[in-house]
């Protein structure tokens, strides 16, 4: 074991030895305040003294880590990113993140080697975070790769006996971005709630996870884990809230983060919030970063939200709290909801009805050429954007009414609005992966990220309206979803496109429409010879 300048000893832990706290005036140990001339890296503050290596350390064991604790230059609350950098020859390398302590004075990171000059630096973004969630298998999308400071591969779940089932998603590597792969239970997961009830049964359980966590950590050598575990019954509170804090104190003393995953509280009708199994106030002084699952229902997203984040508020710093947007369009349908791609929401917008003329379409006929899911004359909204949701929508029928809302630029820079006026700690993407089919909110994001503000933008509203094309013959109308279609002179076979748009990207459907040549007339039938 090994101290530092004007360090306070430490103590060994598994896998890694503790050097010490960085930071005094003069020293006669391994690190030293160091004077060398710096020039910092682009995107970067210094929050630490510069130290450097005064001696070579003996060789650790295979295996091993060193801890190092640097103190900062004045005390902070903002955990947000934290890096230990290497100054190497006028490069900079960083390290490994840091993780802020609880008198916020110092920040702790494990590394496997010990560079001439250490530093604490903080990425400078306006936006906080950037949290990019990324499907298990999947690439990430280039604006995630290129700017996100979190990515959470989805990759495990929680077993019965409290071990970790699953298998990492293969990553680029990320030299801007903290990776903390993502545990998941929820009601969509099959099996995996039972798994969690048995996990939190109890004190011994709970430390079996914790361990089994730990030790996931250490062998992906990842930055630290996201608990996602929801849908949990609220008589869980206390002992979720207990395995929370028991993790956070196993992965600080290893100087990894811990992120959580948490579905926001429910108001009620009298104003006030149902956290269910989830205390926030607990949970906020464990973990380092507080995601805030999406609130799906479009219709009271603006009317409520902004209470739920001023309630949080009062529990967690809001340094903490970061807001999850999607690139999901959702559908409500008898107090349900689901999710879509936006190539699916647009699909069904788009169907078109197959003509009926009454029998075969002859040439130079006309023929009402129908989108039910648009048909404003059928009482539907068409495609328009909704300014009490701050989105693109569309209603239609089918079983009953139905509404699709439709995320896109225009209505996550307004979502995007509320990490600024409450001045959260980022926001996150729900999946950042590369799908083509998913609306694509990244250049809002990336705005954002760059200037702390959102661009604050509404779609074209010519742009929402529908437009038809058609292989041969002329079509008119059809804005109001219907449009009438006179076929051509020529029989044959003829390709009917209705075009649509969520005010950002154009999609296409298409129906083939035969055009049959009359019969020939009826011959006159011939007289009768006449008799002898």
């Amino acid at each position: 074991m090994f101290l530092l300048a004007a360090i306070v000893a430490g103590l060994v832990v598994v896998g890694a030895f503790i050097l010490g706290i960085l930071g005094g005036e003069s020293c006669q140990d391994q690190y030293c305040p160091s004077d060398v001339d710096v020039t910092l890296p682009e995107g970067y503050a210094q929050v630490s003294g510069v130290f450097e290596l005064r001696e070579v350390p003996p060789e650790l064991p295979e295996g091993a880590e060193y801890e190092l604790e640097v103190a900062l230059r004045s005390q902070t609350s903002d955990p947000r990113n934290l890096v230990l950098f290497a100054f190497d020859e006028g490069t900079w390398r960083p390290l490994g993140n840091a993780v802020l302590s609880q008198d916020g004075t110092r920040a702790r990171a494990t590394v496997s080697e010990l560079p001439n000059i250490v530093v604490v630096l903080r990425r400078i973004s306006p936006a906080g975070h950037l949290v990019a969630y990324l499907p298990h298998g999947t690439g990430l999308h280039p604006t995630a790769a290129e700017r996100a400071t979190i990515v959470h591969t989805v990759d495990f779940r929680p077993a019965a006996d409290g071990t970790v089932e699953g298998t990492p998603t293969n990553l680029p590597p990320l030299e801007n971005a903290a990776w903390v792969p993502t545990i998941r239970a929820s009601a969509a997961d099959t099996g995996t709630l039972a798994n969690v009830d048995a996990i939190l049964a109890s004190a011994a359980s709970r430390s079996t996870h914790v361990n089994a966590i730990l030790q996931l950590v250490r062998d992906l050598q990842a930055d630290g884990i996201d608990i996602a575990y929801l849908d949990l019954r609220p008589d869980l509170r206390a002992s979720f809230a207990l395995f929370v804090l028991e993790l956070s104190q196993a992965l600080h003393k290893e100087g990894k983060l811990l992120t959580l995953t948490v579905p926001p509280p429910a108001p009620l009708a009298d104003g006030s919030m149902d956290e269910g199994a989830y205390d926030w106030r607990a949970l906020g002084e464990a973990a380092d970063v507080l995601q805030i699952t999406p609130f799906r229902d479009q219709r009271l997203y603006r009317l409520q939200m902004p209470d739920v984040l001023e309630y949080l508020k009062t529990l967690v710093p809001a340094e903490k709290l970061v807001l999850t947007v999607t690139p999901y369009a959702t559908e409500a349908a008898d107090g349900e909801l689901r999710t879509l791609r936006l190539a699916d929401a647009m699909r069904i917008a788009a169907a078109i009805q197959q003509p009926d003329a009454g029998g075969p379409i002859e040439p130079n006929q006309n023929v009402e050429i129908v989108a039910p899911n648009i048909d404003r004359n059928e009482g539907l909204s068409g495609i328009v954007w909704d300014p009490n949701t701050a989105t693109v929508s569309f209603s239609y029928r089918q079983n009953g009414n139905r509404t699709v809302w439709l995320e896109n630029i225009f209505s996550v820079s307004f979502k995007l609005e509320l990490v600024a006026r409450h001045r959260l700690g980022g926001v996150a993407v729900e999946d950042a992966s590369a799908d083509p089919l998913l609306g694509d909110i990244w250049p809002a994001v990336a705005a954002f990220a760059d200037a702390g503000q959102p661009q604050l933008l509404q779609p074209n509203g010519e742009a929402l309206l529908p437009r038809w094309s058609a292989s041969g013959g002329s079509i008119e109308g059809g804005q109001r979803g219907r449009a009438t279609w006179t076929a051509p002179p020529q029989p044959g076979s003829y390709t009917i496109t209705l075009h649509l748009s969520d005010g950002v990207y154009r999609f296409e459907n298409s129906v083939s429409v035969s055009v049959t040549a009359r019969e020939q007339a009826q011959q006159p039938a011939s007289s009768a010879p006449s008799g002898g």
